[in-house]
Formats: structure tokens, C-alpha cells, sequence
């Protein structure tokens, strides 16, 4: 069929048909777009409520995981501590054996002469310095136990009475209790 319009209508009627057809699919793609978002939007809330569950439990977790390592430091810091309490109470009783040595002999006078050293200690017994040796005359003995009583680390002096009964060329044995 033959179509008798003239162009410039043929042309309006085409521009026509084009602007309905375009408004026909911006409604389409307009209610396409507008029942998606209603459909995709219960999911939307779902997925913003798990994360919101996950970040709370992440950071329970990190700080139960603090918490733990700070419950173990603690614990490590409080062993740390008792060790060093031990260590620092030890320290100021404890004086090294070279020192006492050092002071015992610093002590003895020219007429007296040692033999043997002994020393005895431990956590539960007494400490004890055992001490053999020679003395030319009973004067110089006596004044060498008394400068061993007069030490600051000596709790006490023993010497058995048979130390003194000779005069002279007295072998002696001395025990010094330590504190």
C-alpha cells in the first residue's frame, strides 16, 4: 500500500513514534529498576545485618585474644617479678666466698698460718667456714679470733677450749658460723 502522507509528516510521525517508544522503555526500564531494588532489598538488610555480626564477633575475638595474652604476660610478668624478689633478697645476704676469704685472711697476723679452708652452705643448713692452721704463740691466736668475731659476716666463732691449752706452736681448728 502506498503510503500518500508528504514527507514532513511521514518525519513528525516518525519522531512521534520514536519519543513514545522511548518513553514506553524509560517506564520499562523504570519498573524493572524499581522491583529489582524491592526484591534485592530484604537481601540487602540481610547482608548488612551478618556484617554487622561478624564485626562484633571479630572484635570479641580480638579482645578475648588481648585478654589472653595479657592474662599470659601478666602471669609472666608476676613470675618475673618473683624471681627477681628471690634473686634481690638472696643478693643482700649473700656474700661470695672469695670475699669472705679475702677478709679472713686480710684477718690473720704474720704469726699465724692457715692450713685449710672448708666452707659449707646451702638453702636450709647453716653456712659455715671451717678453718685448720697453725699459730706460733696463744696471744696472736686469740687476737686472730677476735678480729674473726669482729667481722660484720660472722654470726659467731667456735674454737674448742683445746685450742688454747698450749702456749705455744697451737694447732688450731675454728668454725665461723655465717649469717
Amino acid at each position: 500500500m502506498i503510503n500518500l502522507l508528504p514527507i514532513e509528516d511521514k518525519i513528525l510521525i516518525r519522531k512521534e513514534y520514536l519519543r513514545r517508544l522511548s518513553v514506553i522503555i524509560g517506564i520499562f526500564l523504570f519498573g524493572f529498576i524499581c522491583i529489582a531494588a524491592i526484591l534485592l532489598y530484604p537481601s540487602y538488610f540481610l547482608l548488612v545485618s551478618q556484617k554487622k555480626i561478624l564485626e562484633n564477633r571479630l572484635a570479641v575475638l580480638q579482645q578475648s585474644f588481648e585478654i589472653k595474652n595479657a592474662d599470659k604476660a601478666e602471669t609472666l610478668i608476676r613470675d618475673l617479678n618473683g624471681k627477681l624478689l628471690f634473686l634481690s633478697s638472696e643478693e643482700k645476704d649473700f656474700v661470695p666466698i672469695s670475699v669472705l676469704t679475702a677478709r679472713i685472711l686480710g684477718n690473720k697476723s704474720s704469726a699465724v698460718k692457715l692450713n685449710s679452708f672448708f666452707y659449707q652452705g646451702g638453702e636450709k643448713t647453716q653456712k659455715r667456714f671451717f678453718l685448720d692452721g697453725f699459730s706460733s704463740t696463744r696471744p696472736a691466736f686469740l687476737a686472730f679470733v677476735k678480729s674473726l668475731e669482729d667481722m660484720e659476716e660472722a654470726e659467731k666463732v667456735i674454737s674448742p677450749p683445746s685450742n688454747i691449752l698450749k702456749e705455744e706452736k697451737i694447732d688450731f681448728n675454728l668454725i665461723i658460723e655465717l649469717r
